[in-house]
């Protein structure tokens, strides 16, 4: 750690001198992998939200296509499923009339979702809003008695 003179042996050259190099070469990089680490983790959660959305409008339109729940019943079922989830919902399951068609879409905010809000990784840099829609016709169950 000190260097003691000798009065045989030179001085090092300053060139030859590191003893602070690795903490200036933290101090630069440093900042840097935070950033990194931060964007890994709110992209990363982004990518696990949209993938649990894109599950819960799967499982709400398959109750309301095979005629296990009704509309607004699955809206309030899958808004409960995506309450565990950080951040804010909206959950809106429709029936078309003259094409049979049910369409579920959920969205969310981008802002209200991300987990480490830091201003040059943040995901509403890239979108202000997630959004999952599904789209299946109404499937008829036709029940053996009644033909």
């Amino acid at each position: 750690m000190f260097v003691r003179y000798n009065k045989g042996r030179k001085l090092k050259s300053f060139d030859q001198c590191i003893s602070g190099v690795a903490a200036i070469e933290l101090a630069i990089i440093f900042p840097v992998f935070i950033f990194l680490f931060a964007g890994l983790i709110n992209f990363g959660y982004l990518i696990f939200l949209h993938h649990n959305m894109q599950d819960v409008a799967g499982d709400t339109l398959r109750s309301v296509i095979y005629g296990e729940l009704d509309t607004s019943v699955a809206a309030n079922k899958a808004t409960d499923e995506l309450d565990s989830l950080y951040g804010e919902f909206e959950v809106v399951v429709r029936e078309n009339s003259s094409t049979n068609d049910i369409t579920v879409t959920i969205t969310a905010d981008a802002k209200s979702s991300t987990l480490m809000p830091l201003p040059l990784v943040s995901a509403d840099l890239l979108t202000n809003e997630i959004g999952v829609t599904v789209t299946s016709p109404r499937i008829t169950q036709f029940n053996p008695a009644n033909i």
